[in-house]
């Protein structure tokens, strides 16, 4: 089973610069699509920055979930931070979905933590995802999975979204219920 190194480039967050600009950077946080709030400061100097394209993958470096995922619109062009790596899988071994999927198995992810440095929030070492067996089925085998990986993905952030509208609609009833109520 080839390692991850062997099938995509890996690369480590930059920290954001104190100084504001409009520059956006992802942060761990910003995974999650109902917690994201992108930090803008000024452009990254450091030689390893680099900017999220739409074949990447994101895995928190930090955490006891797996929240590996592809970006949307919003994190493409943005730099990572230091608790976000960077996956760019070598389009001609590697579906991005497939592997977003894969490193979304709880399996994984408890593999990935065995090896984690760090007393309060651990932080996975870059060498334990540059070591991490990935089986290559043929690509047609990879994109069938990463795409149904990727309906469940937005059956799931659509799931959420329904769940708020109508957690806010329930509580507009409510709300005009008890205005009509005189005192």
């Amino acid at each position: 089973m080839p390692r991850l190194a062997d099938l995509a480039l890996i690369v480590t967050g930059v920290a954001p610069p104190s100084k504001s600009g409009n520059v956006r950077f992802i942060q761990m946080k910003d995974l999650d699509f109902a917690r994201r709030d992108l930090v803008h400061r000024a452009a990254p100097t450091a030689g390893r920055a680099t900017p999220v394209e739409r074949g990447d993958v994101l895995v928190p470096s930090r955490g006891e979930r797996n929240l590996a995922m592809r970006p949307d619109l919003e994190l493409v062009g943005a730099f990572p931070s230091l608790d976000v790596y960077l996956l760019r899988p070598d389009d001609s071994r590697l579906d991005p979905d497939y592997l977003a999927a894969f490193l979304s198995l709880p399996e994984v992810g408890a593999t990935l933590r065995t090896s984690t440095a760090g007393a309060s929030l651990p932080r996975i070492p870059k060498e334990a995802l540059r070591e991490l067996g990935v089986p290559t089925p043929p690509l047609r085998r990879q994109r069938a999975i990463g795409g149904l990986a990727a309906c469940v993905r937005t059956q799931t952030l659509l799931g959420a979204r329904l769940r708020e509208a109508e957690a806010r609609q329930a509580a507009a009833y409510l709300t005009s219920a008890f205005q009509n109520i005189e005192a």
